[in-house]
This record gives C-alpha cells, structure tokens and sequence, in this order.
C-alpha cells in the first residue's frame, strides 16, 4: 500500500511536470501582433478635408482598423 501511495506521488509530480514544460513552451512559440501601416488615401480635389475612397479603400480601412484593435488589445494586459 505505501508503495502504490508513492507511486500516485511521483505520478502526480510528473504530470505537472508536464503541464508546466507545456505551458513554458507555448509562451516562447507565442508570435507578437505587428501594427500594420495606416493606408495612404488620396484627397479629393474639391474638397481638401474629404478623402475619395473607393471599395479597396474601405477594404484596406478596415483591415487596419480590426488589426489596431488587436494589436492594442495585448498591450493593456
């Protein structure tokens, strides 16, 4: 009986080994989010405070602005 209670410990102790090398190794494989370049729109011509946009634009817009949010979202933690 001693001996299985000494084997359930040391069974124990390396499964947390385990876990905790695990969780080691997944925070150095982590990669880190890049801000991405804020996309150059060109000005109206009529207008020197508007900005013709078109669909790529909007597109590119948002693309920016989603990874703004992500990238900002891991610095307040």
């Amino acid at each position: 009986m001693l001996n299985s209670i000494k084997l359930k410990i040391i069974a124990l102790f390396f499964m947390l080994g385990v876990v905790l090398w695990a969780k080691q190794v997944t925070l150095l494989t982590e990669t880190q989010p890049t801000l991405l370049a804020m996309p150059v729109f060109n000005q109206c011509s009529c207008d020197s405070a508007t900005y013709c946009l078109n669909d790529e634009d909007v597109i590119h817009l948002h693309m920016w602005y989603e990874n703004a949010k992500n990238f900002t979202r891991g610095k307040n933690d």
